[in-house]
């Protein structure tokens, strides 16, 4: 994943409408329906139905809500992305994070809890985890994923590298 290649699902790069640029300091509210883009420092919330891009010089103590969320630099904050929430390489994350979809890279920091989001969960209702999940399967790939072969299209899916999973623990 590279913050300004886009693959399929990735946060779009597309048409940024607000940018903080290195250098420069905000503090407040940005509420907008664009995609916002911060390199530089800021304070505060952001809110946003588009996409939220932290680039690598990006230094920020906010709480995001946002369709998709991407870090390449520092966050201290919460994080609420309808769509996914992506922790480059070269970023660091202290906070909360709900999502749908969530990606770490190798050498990325995150310090903090996650909450993964069913797009037809009611908030009111706790499913049970193994219910939600389902079973860790290895696929041809290589990978462990967790989708749920009952409900292949609304229920969330995390993919395990082979090397990190010890298949003691699936038996």
């Amino acid at each position: 994943m590279h913050l300004l290649k886009r693959e399929k699902g990735d946060v779009s790069t597309d048409r940024v409408n607000t940018v903080i640029g290195k250098g420069t300091f905000f503090k407040g509210t940005i509420k907008t329906n664009g995609i916002v883009r911060v390199d530089g420092e800021m304070e505060g919330d952001i809110i946003t139905q588009g996409d939220v891009i932290i680039g690598e010089s990006g230094k920020v103590k906010v709480e995001i809500k946002a369709a998709n969320v991407a870090i390449a630099g520092s966050v201290e904050g919460n994080i609420d992305a309808e769509g996914k929430m992506e922790l480059r390489d070269t970023g660091a994350l202290v906070g909360d994070v709900k999502a749908y979809h969530l990606a770490i890279d190798d050498g990325a920091l995150f310090k903090g809890n996650c909450e993964m989001k069913n797009k037809n969960e009611n908030k009111n209702d706790k499913k049970n985890v193994s219910n939600m999940f389902g079973q860790l399967n290895k696929g041809d790939n290589g990978r462990y994923s967790s989708k749920n072969k009952k409900d292949t299209k609304n229920s969330p899916e995390i993919v395990i590298n082979e090397d990190v999973i010890n298949e003691d623990l699936l038996k």
